[in-house]
């Protein structure tokens, strides 16, 4: 390898770690709007949709297709590590702040680790089990100081969890890819893998939609037969105080 592609590898690896660590900020300014977590999630994903349809079609030309099982592992991967991933992670943005939320989320290479010594049977070194250390020291540093400043203890629980969730999905996601990835290729996994999630995430946030407006027609639809009812009976109780008084005067 040149020294000019080293350098050039570098400064990409600089700038995809430093977009990474942004995403959290414009998340949880976006969440200023009345806009919820499945809606943000498509559109941040129909956003992506040409690079990755471009890169998907592009990196499968005069290639063999792929299996069933193969096809299977996209699915499930691309689910798994770029949707669900995501998800937990919007959702847990709107409970804690960007910098525990980076915090947790950095934590996926140790819990690849982890899993790859669970599933896969790898074995942790010395060096390992001190960047284990050192990386959950850290976050329960951070954790701690964020619990004595809230005034919500248990929101940065409910925001913790599900960050770690997807910290988990994402790094299941690197665990299960690393067996498909040197016969596609990176670039063709990657860009199938997210094109599964813009589509589950799309179809996500149309039925979040429907859901939605068939409860609010719905909703309208009770309140005017209550307000139909309401009126009838005022109606009702009115003719029979007019019967009654038109009674009583007739009697006296």
């Amino acid at each position: 390898m040149s020294q000019k592609t080293h350098t050039a590898g570098v400064w990409l690896a600089l700038i995809a770690a430093f977009s990474f660590s942004m995403k959290a900020i414009f998340v949880k300014l976006a969440y200023q709007w009345p806009v919820d977590a499945v809606t943000l999630l498509a559109l941040r994903m129909l956003f992506s949709l040409p690079f990755f349809a471009v890169v998907g079609l592009r990196e499968s030309r005069g290639v063999a297709p792929l299996t069933a099982r193969q096809w299977a592992a996209v699915l499930l991967l691309g689910l798994l590590g770029y949707y669900g991933a995501s998800i937990l992670d919007f959702i847990g943005l709107q409970y804690i702040s960007a910098g525990l939320e980076r915090l947790i989320l950095f934590s996926y290479p140790t819990l690849t680790l982890l899993l790859g010594v669970a599933l896969f049977g790898h074995r942790i070194g010395r060096r390992e089990l001190v960047a284990l250390a050192l990386c959950y020291a850290g976050i329960a540093a951070a954790f701690a100081h964020d619990l004595n400043l809230s005034a919500d203890v248990d929101a940065i629980w409910i925001g913790a969890g599900f960050v770690f969730a997807s910290s988990i999905c994402y790094a299941g996601y690197l665990a299960g890819s690393g067996r498909y990835i040197p016969i596609l290729g990176a670039s063709r996994f990657a860009g199938l893998a997210v094109l599964v999630s813009i589509i589950v995430a799309a179809v996500s946030a149309t039925v979040s939609i429907i859901v939605a407006a068939v409860f609010a027609t719905a909703f309208v639809s009770w309140w005017s037969c209550c307000t139909l009812v309401n009126w009838w009976s005022c109606c009702t109780l009115v003719n029979w105080w007019s019967c009654c008084t038109l009674v009583n005067w007739w009697w006296l």
